[in-house]
């Protein structure tokens, strides 16, 4: 029987979470520097070196098949040249994630599972973004990449509510984010956007996060959202089945997001393909704890 709860501060949720949460300081770091017109690709080189852990992630990054880059990239300084700053950013961010979290109840999250649909979001929203002829594709792979995150602090902060909702899940498997608003007053779009805003990431991160089931609804980068929602539902239809999700069907895909990219249903397969090509590499960067999924 639903009832109406009173909803969860989701400003207390997110701060309340912020101990388990977190990026590393160089990442915040770097943001600072990005905002400095006069930074240097040394000097942000040299703010990244001091953290040996978050360097190497950058490196295998760049080096990874995903930008095919002809001889190996050696210093991120050489990395920032190649790829530009703003890019940068958000390769620091993306290879950060995965280090970030503490593992909720293993219950609620199989974190495995999680970082395969996850990783996999980010490279189809990516995919789809270079169909569309955006700039700035790597945006899309960081929205997709935590797209779900508001399901991390759900689990951390309100355990016993979301084991409700994993419950019901094989039942309702296209019903979570209104399954989280009855029980909670807010869902995992809503509280995953309110952390990436406390982490102060930029809007057309977490805007498409917010929306990336509704987006329609969205004020601005609403083309993002829809990207990051069709690369949410691809995900769902090819991935290993994770707990409570509808195995091997496609979610339901917005007609505005149809409409918004001017893609046909024909894409879809040319970058699954590309995806599982890139998928396992990325995996062994972003979460290498996390374990394959078969």
């Amino acid at each position: 029987m639903w009832f109406k709860p009173k909803p969860l501060d989701i400003k207390e949720m997110v701060a309340g979470v912020s101990n388990l949460v977190s990026l590393p300081q160089a990442y915040f770091r770097i943001s600072q520097m990005l905002n400095n017109p006069h930074t240097t690709a040394a000097q942000l080189g040299e703010v990244i070196s001091h953290d040996p852990a978050l360097t190497a992630r950058l490196l295998r990054f760049v080096n990874s098949p995903v930008y095919a880059m002809r001889n190996p990239v050696d210093s991120v300084a050489r990395a920032v040249s190649i790829l530009g700053m703003q890019e940068l950013r958000m390769l620091a961010l993306a290879s950060s994630v995965g280090n970030a979290f503490q593992k909720p109840p293993s219950d609620l999250v199989d974190m495995a599972a999680y970082w395969h649909h996850s990783v996999f979001t980010g490279i189809v929203a990516k995919q789809l973004g270079k169909l569309c002829k955006l700039p700035s594709v790597d945006r899309l792979f960081v929205a997709g990449l935590l797209h779900d995150v508001g399901q991390l602090v759900l689990a951390h902060q309100a355990p016993d509510a979301m084991r409700k909702v994993v419950a019901l899940l094989p039942k309702y498997p296209h019903h979570r984010c209104q399954m989280e608003q009855k029980l909670l007053g807010h869902d995992h779009s809503e509280v995953g956007a309110e952390l990436m805003r406390y982490w102060q990431l930029p809007e057309s991160l977490w805007m498409p996060v917010r929306y990336h089931h509704a987006p329609e609804l969205a004020p601005e980068y609403m083309l993002e959202a829809c990207l990051v929602h069709m690369a949410n539902a691809i995900a769902d239809g090819v991935e290993p089945s994770r707990r409570g999700a509808a195995p091997l069907a496609y979610s339901p895909i917005s007609p505005k997001a149809w409409e918004m990219s001017g893609l046909e249903a024909a894409a879809i397969a040319p970058v699954v393909q590309e995806a599982n090509l890139e998928l396992f590499d990325m995996l062994d960067i972003i979460a290498p704890s996390g374990g394959m999924v078969f």
